[in-house]
C-alpha cells in the first residue's frame, strides 16, 4: 500500500516561493543602487566636463592677453584671485581682481586665476634659483556644486613671454626734438630725442655715436 504526503510538498513549496521573492527583492534594489550611482556618475563626469571646457577658454583668452601686452601679466600679485574680463579699451579681455561665476545648463561655475613668480636654474624650471620676470606660473580653478556637494577642478600652466613688440628705423633725417617739448609721438617718425654723444650732422639721416670709429 501506497501512501502519499502532499502536506509537506506544500510547505516545502511555499518556503521556495519566499526565498525566491527574497532573492528577487535583493536583485532588484541591488540593481537600482547601481543604476543610480551610474546615472550620478555619468551626470558628474559632464560637469568635469563643461568645467574643463571653461578652463581651457579661460586659458586660450589668457595666452592671448599674455601676448598683447605682457606688463598686464607681469603686474599681478601673487597673492590675490583675477578673472579675465571684456574690455574695449585695452583689446579683447584685461586681468580684474576677482572672481567671475558663469551659468552653464542651469549651474554655476565660479573661476578664479592665481599666478605665481618662476624661478629658474640652469634654465630650466625650479623651485630655487632667480626669478624669471618673463615666466609665470598660472593655476586657474574652477569651482560649482553638485548635488549638494562642493566641486573643484584646478589646472595648472605656464605662460612665457614670447613675443615683443621691436621697432626698427634707419631714418633719422628729422632731426632731434627736445626731450622736454610737448611733441608728442604716436607713430614711427625720422625724428629721434636729442642726446649728447650723437653726431646726427655728419652725415644726414644717420646717427653715429661720438668717438666711435
Amino acid at each position: 500500500m501506497v501512501e502519499l504526503n502532499f502536506k509537506n510538498k506544500s510547505g516545502q513549496s511555499l518556503i521556495e516561493v519566499l526565498i525566491a521573492m527574497a532573492v528577487g527583492t535583493i536583485t532588484i534594489l541591488a540593481a537600482v543602487t547601481v543604476l543610480t550611482l551610474m546615472l550620478r556618475i555619468g551626470k558628474q563626469d559632464v560637469s568635469f566636463q563643461t568645467a574643463a571646457f571653461l578652463e581651457q577658454e579661460v586659458v586660450d583668452n589668457l595666452l592671448v592677453t599674455a601676448e598683447r601686452d605682457w606688463q598686464e601679466v607681469a603686474e599681478t600679485s601673487d597673492d590675490e584671485k583675477y578673472y579675465l574680463s571684456t574690455t574695449t579699451a585695452k583689446g579683447v579681455f584685461e586681468i580684474v581682481e576677482g572672481t567671475k561665476t558663469v551659468a552653464i545648463d542651469d549651474v554655476d561655475y565660479t573661476y578664479y586665476i592665481e599666478f605665481d613668480e618662476v624661478n629658474r636654474s640652469n634654465g630650466a624650471i625650479s623651485s630655487s634659483g632667480s626669478s624669471d620676470p618673463s615666466t609665470r606660473k598660472v593655476e586657474l580653478s574652477v569651482t560649482w556644486r553638485f548635488q549638494g556637494d562642493d566641486e573643484i577642478s584646478t589646472v595648472t600652466k605656464y605662460i612665457t613671454r614670447s613675443k615683443n613688440e621691436v621697432f626698427r628705423q634707419t631714418n633719422w633725417s628729422g632731426g632731434p626734438t627736445k626731450a622736454t617739448s610737448d611733441e608728442t609721438v604716436d607713430a614711427i617718425t625720422h625724428r629721434f630725442y636729442e642726446s649728447e654723444g650723437l653726431d646726427f650732422v655728419f652725415q644726414p639721416g644717420l646717427l653715429k655715436i661720438e668717438d666711435i670709429e
